[in-house]
């Protein structure tokens, strides 16, 4: 007995509704997958600015001047998580003067990013976590211990580290391999 007219459309309107159904499916998870493995490009140029914002050439304001120096932490910290998770996801960026001529906001926002956590944030520059990943970048050949000086010279030169942390510092020198990069020796104090 054949299906009455009216069943039949029925039928098809469910019919082309599955398929539409599995059509829009498919492409949100398709989006979502896209999404997940993009790759975290970092802009270099707007991480060096902000870098380098907030520094007190001008203000005597000793409330502004407190203010702008936690914002500069902030912003260290912020840049630093997004060069750790760039370099987790895609390797170290590339700042080797192997590689002239080369991107020179990527290498200034790199080079500042580690200088000033090694300055303003040892306990996390010379965290384990980081030395690990330091040394996995340079046993993969994206990171020299060469890339690294100007943070040790320049931290040792201005920083009086608490000597919990001497432990670490050391252990990043020999893991790093630093030692014939070095013109200095980090000095210790004792903290609370």
């Amino acid at each position: 007995m054949p299906i009455p007219c009216v069943y039949r459309q029925i039928c098809q309107k469910r019919k082309h509704m599955k398929y539409l159904q599995l059509i829009i499916g498919i492409l949100i998870i398709g989006i979502v997958s896209c999404e997940r493995i993009k790759p975290n490009k970092i802009d270099y140029c707007k991480m060096l600015t902000k870098d380098q914002s907030h520094v007190n050439h001008v203000d005597t304001d000793t409330s502004v001047m407190n203010e702008n120096n936690r914002i500069r932490q902030q912003i260290f910290l912020e840049n630093y998580v997004q060069l750790i998770q760039s370099t987790k996801e895609e390797g170290f960026p590339n700042i080797s003067e192997d590689n002239l001529p080369q991107d020179s906001c990527k290498y200034w926002a790199v080079t500042a990013t580690l200088i000033h956590m090694a300055q303003a944030k040892p306990e996390i520059f010379f965290s384990e976590e980081t030395i690990s990943l330091f040394k996995k970048e340079m046993d993969a050949g994206h990171l020299k211990s060469e890339d690294l000086v100007p943070a040790f010279r320049i931290s040792f030169t201005t920083n009086e580290f608490c000597d919990s942390l001497q432990e670490t510092i050391n252990k990043a020198l020999q893991t790093w391999k630093m030692e014939p990069f070095l013109n200095s020796q980090p000095k210790f104090k004792k903290c609370n």
